[in-house]
C-alpha cells in the first residue's frame, strides 16, 4: 500500500525579512491574497517578487495604481518599462519609521514613500496531518529525507508528488506520477533504502556544494527539470511522452524569452505540437504564425 500526497505547496506564504516590514504603516500582503487591483486605484505600491505572480501583479496593478515598483534580485539599478510604466528596481533592503520609504542598494539615498506592498516571495511546505514520528523534515524550504524529490527514503511508500518549483508543472508532475504508479504496481523496484540515501547525498552536492545553491532552494529545478523527467521517465520504463521531453523543453523555453521580452502580451502565443514533432506558434484571435521549431 502506497500514501501519495499531493496536497500542494501555495498555501503557507513566505514573507521576506526585510527590517521594518512588520512596522510599515501602510498596507502590506502576501500574493495568496491578492483578489483584484482595484484597491490599488491611484496608489504607489511596491511589488516584492519577479517571478510569475509577481510580474503578473504588478502588471494588473499598473493599470489602477498612481505607480508600481517592483523589486527584484537581478536588477542594479532602477529601470522603467516603457509598456507599463512599471519602475524595476533592486531589492528593498529596509523600511524606515513605518512610513512606508524605502532604501535601494547601490543608490545612495534612493527612497520613496508607499501606500502599499505586495509580497510575491513564495510559499513554504506544510504537512500538518503528518505525525513528527514518521520523520519527515520540513526546513528551509527543504522536505528531507527524500529519494529523487518524490520517495520518503524511510519507507518509500510514502510519496510526495509535487514539491519541485521553477518548473513546467504539469509535466515534471506526469513525470513524478508515472514513476510513482510503475512503483506501486511492482512494474520497476526500489533501490534499498541505503542506495536511496546515496543517491540523495549525491544530489544534495551537486545542488549545494557544484552549483552553490542555497539551502532553501533544494526542490528548485529550473534547468535541471529536463533531465530530472527523462530519467524518472527511463526508470519507470514509461515509454515517450507526446510530446516528447525535448519538444517540452523548447517550448518552455522559447515562451520564457517570449516572456521577459514582453510580460505583458506572451500568453498571446498559441503552440501547436505537430505530429512529426515539431511545434510552430500562433497569435491568438489572428492566427498568424510568429515562430516554429528548428
Amino acid at each position: 500500500k502506497y500514501i501519495s500526497e499531493h496536497s500542494g505547496h501555495y498555501t503557507v506564504p513566505i514573507l521576506p525579512n526585510i527590517p521594518g516590514l512588520e512596522a510599515f504603516s501602510g498596507s502590506k500582503m502576501h500574493a495568496h491574497d491578492y483578489r483584484s487591483p482595484e484597491r490599488f486605484k491611484d496608489k504607489t505600491v511596491a511589488v516584492i517578487g519577479a517571478g510569475p505572480s509577481g510580474v503578473d501583479i504588478s502588471l494588473e496593478i499598473a493599470k489602477y495604481a498612481k505607480e508600481v515598483f517592483r523589486a527584484q534580485r537581478d536588477v542594479e539599478k532602477p529601470i522603467k518599462d516603457p509598456g507599463s510604466g512599471i519602475e524595476i528596481i533592486p531589492e528593498i533592503r529596509k523600511f524606515e519609521g513605518g512610513k512606508g520609504v524605502w532604501e535601494v542598494q547601490g543608490i545612495k539615498g534612493s527612497t520613496k514613500s508607499l501606500d502599499a506592498v505586495v509580497c510575491c516571495t513564495g510559499y513554504d511546505y506544510s504537512f500538518p496531518f503528518l505525525a513528527p514520528e514518521i520523520g519527515i523534515s520540513v526546513k528551509n524550504r527543504g522536505v528531507t529525507p527524500l529519494y529523487r524529490h518524490l520517495y520518503y527514503t524511510e519507507d518509500p511508500t510514502l510519496v510526495f508528488v509535487g514539491l519541485p518549483w521553477r518548473v513546467a508543472p504539469f509535466p515534471l508532475f506526469d513525470c513524478q506520477t508515472r514513476h510513482a504508479a510503475s512503483a506501486l504496481i511492482g512494474k520497476i523496484p526500489l533501490p534499498t533504502a541505503e542506495k536511496m540515501q546515496k543517491a540523495r547525498e549525491e544530489d544534495e552536492r551537486m545542488r549545494f556544494e557544484e552549483m552553490g545553491l542555497p539551502k532553501r532552494f533544494y526542490h528548485m529545478f529550473g534547468s535541471l527539470q529536463w533531465e530530472y523527467c527523462k530519467l524518472l521517465n527511463e526508470e519507470a520504463q514509461a515509454g515517450q511522452t507526446h510530446p516528447s521531453i525535448d519538444v517540452m523543453q523548447e517550448i518552455y523555453t522559447d515562451a520564457g524569452v517570449a516572456r521577459r521580452v514582453d510580460a505583458a502580451t506572451y500568453r498571446n502565443r498559441n503552440y501547436h505540437v505537430h505530429d512529426d514533432g515539431s511545434w510552430s506558434v500562433q497569435k491568438l484571435k489572428t492566427g498568424t504564425e510568429i515562430a516554429t521549431s528548428s
